[in-house]
């Protein structure tokens, strides 16, 4: 088996605000190896961006506190300098960022803004690094590249600008790429131009991507493993087709039966998970879930239940029997 290119560790990230400490990543633990796409699910506020901003060494200590590890080939990313993270961002690892509009620089021209990244890692002028840009504009699918290069964000489309996001990240051939909700705000159609598009580069590139995202159906038709977050905690780690095919948290399962299906008929309506999502300041003791969850019981208000199960499929739940009962009533797997 490869060795991880990265490897999280226990990861903490808190804020200390006025109103309390708030526990956006609690404990995590994840892996993912050369050239393949891991995937991170979750809700609004589960912690999947602030984890990957956190690997990038763009959470800002303090207000944050941030403990474990992030093992990048075998270097704590925790404990390195500022200028050895300035060295790694952009070269070794990239992220493609939620909304490109606010991303990009409004006031430079887009190859301009591509160039930069070459230009800050690598002794290159700045003829030669246009060139490259350029390229990198076409690579991604832009037309005209040489003649959009010299545009400006608002010039472009939204899905444009992801690719020019896209191309920037992939500049300089990154080992880990993390992509963080890059088809939001998208078409279907664009979407799915936009995932293509980093599935081909990858395959060109055996680039490792993170994919995080709210969207269900991009993961199933992209990762190779899966991870579910709730409240800052992994709530469920399975290879792809074994989390849809047989979920063993509530959340997961809660998740799949809210999302319409299209290989089979659906004989009852879509099933919302009940309440919201807690507040990271207060979240609920024992199992962050349980307020919400069908199955809870004593213990589960009490006790926060371990990741537990099969090496290749790991759930972090007191009741893992009854989900797998439930999900076949569900309509799950």
């Amino acid at each position: 088996m490869t060795a991880p290119l990265v490897s999280i560790e226990d990861l903490h990230v808190h804020f200390h605000t006025d109103a309390g400490v708030v526990k956006a990543v609690d404990g995590v633990s994840w892996s993912i190896e050369p050239g393949e796409t891991l995937g991170i699910v979750g809700e609004s506020g589960s912690g999947k961006s602030v984890s990957a901003l956190a690997l990038m060494g763009l959470v800002q200590q303090p207000p944050a506190r941030i403990t474990g590890r992030i093992l990048f080939r075998d270097r704590d990313l925790l404990t390195a300098s500022e200028d050895e993270l300035r060295s790694l961002r952009g070269r070794d690892i990239s992220m493609i960022f939620q909304d490109p509009l606010t991303a990009l620089n409004p006031v430079y021209k887009v190859g301009h803004q591509v160039a930069e990244v070459i230009q800050a890692h690598e002794k290159i002028g700045r003829i030669p690094a246009r060139k490259r840009a350029v390229d990198l504009l076409a690579e991604v699918g832009i037309p005209n590249a040489r003649i959009r290069a010299d545009e400006y964000p608002h010039q472009f489309s939204g899905g444009m600008r992801q690719r020019a996001m896209i191309a920037m990240a992939l500049a300089l051939d990154p080992a880990l790429l993390l992509a963080d909700e890059p088809t939001t705000a998208l078409d279907v159609t664009v979407q799915a131009q936009i995932m293509n598009l980093l599935r081909q580069l990858q395959d060109s590139r055996g680039t490792a991507i993170v994919l995080i995202t709210h969207d269900l159906g991009v993961v199933a038709g992209h990762a190779d493993r899966v991870i579910v977050m709730y409240a800052g905690h992994v709530a469920e780690s399975a290879n792809a087709d074994e989390l849809y095919h047989a979920p063993r948290h509530p959340y997961t399962l809660g998740l799949l039966s809210s999302i319409a299906r299209l290989d089979r008929r659906r004989t009852e309506r879509l099933r919302p998970i009940p309440g919201q999502p807690p507040s990271l300041i207060r979240v609920p003791p024992g199992c962050p879930f349980h307020p919400r969850c069908a199955f809870a019981t004593e213990i589960c208000s009490r006790e926060m239940p371990p990741l537990t199960g099969p090496a290749s499929h790991l759930a972090a739940c007191h009741h893992q029997d009854r989900v797998v009962e439930a999900r076949a009533e569900a309509g799950v797997g």
